[in-house]
């Protein structure tokens, strides 16, 4: 998407001392610090801030876009109760989906699971996470959304009853600061051996008092590639000539992953 504008400098011309008007010479290369433009595409909305002659690097989160799930791996014909038999390293025998961070109760027997995907929270401030499962489980949390960064924040070392969060100390994570719209790599890991089985993970909120299962509307799959912001150009041709001047601008706005739905100029930064 291509747009072009003509703006004339008069506002600017009369701020100036009014014997300065008749000397003064303009020489415009590049409108930086008067005029910038910036896009929204229809994928995450975001705009990406420009300055004439000159693309400005967008923030590194861009927002979340994909919420609704998260993916469910099951490997099947294995005993123990201990997450560390889980075959990771292997392909699950099948892959699902989840509306929320909780599994169906009483699934199977012997098996092993992975869930995992990324956070999105609604609200920028510390949150608490819990875990509860029958029998043993584990959840782990990025400080971005590449799993590399993974850490241990809450564990189920024995098997407690369903939504059961404060048998072990351990079910419970320590304080951890979020951003809102940012994306988190996360994941739990779940061991069942026989009888009941279960998986739920929990978080309380900034400035909330009740904990709650992490709903679909903050969970991502995994797999689901980060919204790419827009890229916008803003060049002018070199204007010589006494003030008052007029200059044409051009921007281009282009999408790698979505189309562009707005091109706005205004002033400022």
């Amino acid at each position: 998407m291509t747009l072009s504008i003509t703006t004339k400098w008069n506002d600017l011309y009369l701020q100036l001392p009014i014997l300065l008007r008749y000397f003064l010479f303009i020489v415009i290369i590049a409108l930086s610090q008067s005029l910038n433009a910036s896009a929204k595409d229809s994928v995450e909305g975001n705009p990406t801030n420009l300055v004439a002659g000159k693309v400005i690097d967008p923030p590194v989160s861009t927002g979340c876009s994909g919420t609704g799930s998260i993916v469910w791996e099951i490997w099947t014909g294995i005993s123990g109760r201990e997450v560390s038999l889980i075959p990771l390293n292997t392909s699950p025998t099948t892959t699902q989906t989840l509306s929320s961070f909780s599994i169906p109760a009483h699934t199977m027997e012997d098996y092993g699971s992975r869930v995992r995907g990324y956070i999105c929270p609604p609200v920028s401030g510390d949150y608490v996470f819990y875990i509860s499962s029958d029998n043993q489980g584990e959840l782990w949390l990025s400080s971005t959304d590449q799993p590399s960064g993974k850490q241990r924040i809450a564990w189920v070392p024995t098997v407690v009853g369903q939504n059961d969060y404060s048998t072990h100390a351990s079910q419970q994570s320590a304080v951890i600061t979020l951003q809102a719209n940012q994306r988190y790599y996360v994941e739990a890991l779940h061991k069942e051996n026989g009888g009941g089985d279960h998986l739920q993970v929990a978080w309380k909120k900034p400035g909330e008092a009740d904990k709650e299962i992490i709903p679909g509307a903050s969970l991502i799959p995994f797999g689901t590639p980060a919204p790419v912001a827009p890229t916008v150009l803003l060049t002018s041709q070199q204007v010589s000539g006494s003030a008052p001047a007029t200059v044409t601008l051009t921007a281009s706005a282009s999408d790698g992953d979505g189309t562009i739905s707005k091109v706005e100029f205004y002033n400022g930064s």
